[in-house]
């Protein structure tokens, strides 16, 4: 319900994204796209980009749909993620119906000025000489520059404007990274997917993280291991890593042996969020020397 009395709006672009994005996994769009004309909700998202001159702070930012408000007004209520699902509603709609890149002049014939959306991130990035993030003059909290930057990233790739500093970002991530919050472990995981960056991600920390702050009670996760706060994204957060966060091997075995003792393995498999893959999980050791041998 955010924003939600204040707009008075009952649909923003996160969600005519989700809704698309459901259908889409779900096998449904193709029925929802016969009933609904989709170039029309296409047209709805791009005429949500606010592009009024006279306020060049938010100038080419997305709103959270096309509102019905004075150009000051609008000013006010611009924030970053309204961008990031314009733009994913904007690509889902386009891979759907062949349309190509939001790149392309098919998009700027509708409306969409792509160079300006890349100019408003551009220009609310702060660069300090070892750290980059995008600023936000309404909050300091961590998570939520660390959630920024992702959406930055994220927006300029699409737009193939993408030539911020990585070293700098892979700094801000790493020096803000904390094992007790579930958003900020979410987020700095999405900027090193998404820049393939080298984080070094402490398994233990995370896995603590997870059963700190599942709630057995609400079948919730708090937001942190304080246990103030429900979060109800953190349980897509959680499904998400679980499923793509590549599986780590540590091995334990004695590096030599004499001829004729044995060497006892023992294997554990784990990711960011699974400490344990359950009975359908098959390890093998493959040797040309002694074949394949299957775990118990």
């Amino acid at each position: 319900q955010e924003y939600l009395e204040e707009m008075n709006s009952m649909i923003s672009n996160k969600d005519i994204y989700n809704t698309l994005d459901t259908l889409d996994k779900t096998f449904k769009l193709n029925d929802f796209a016969s009933s609904y004309n989709l170039y029309s909700v296409l047209q709805a998202v791009i005429d949500s980009q606010f592009l009024d001159p006279f306020y060049t702070k938010n100038f080419g930012a997305f709103m959270i749909n096309d509102l019905n408000y004075s150009p000051e007004r609008k000013d006010g209520l611009i924030y970053l993620k309204y961008s990031f699902y314009a733009v994913k509603a904007m690509e889902l709609i386009a891979n759907f119906l062949s349309l190509g890149s939001i790149t392309d002049l098919y998009f700027s014939d509708l409306g969409f000025d792509r160079n300006a959306l890349a100019t408003y991130i551009v220009r609310n990035i702060i660069e300090t000489p070892t750290e980059l993030y995008f600023e936000v003059d309404y909050s300091d909290s961590v998570e939520l520059a660390l959630e920024n930057l992702y959406y930055s990233i994220y927006i300029l790739d699409a737009l193939s404007q993408f030539s911020l500093d990585v070293i700098k970002i892979d700094n801000f991530v790493n020096n803000n990274l904390n094992y007790s919050n579930i958003k900020n472990l979410y987020y700095c995981y999405k900027i090193s997917e998404i820049l393939e960056l080298d984080i070094v991600f402490d398994i233990d920390q995370t896995h603590s993280l997870i059963q700190s702050i599942y709630s057995e009670f609400y079948n919730e996760f708090y937001l942190t291991s304080e246990r103030a706060i429900l979060e109800q994204e953190a349980f897509l957060w959680v499904c998400e890593m679980a499923k793509n966060d590549k599986v780590r091997i540590n091995a334990r075995f004695s590096e030599s042996t004499t001829l004729g003792s044995s060497n006892t393995f023992s294997v554990d498999i784990v990711n960011l969020i699974f400490s344990d893959f359950g009975q359908y999980t098959t390890v093998k050791l493959e040797s040309v020397q002694l074949g394949t041998i299957v775990f118990d």
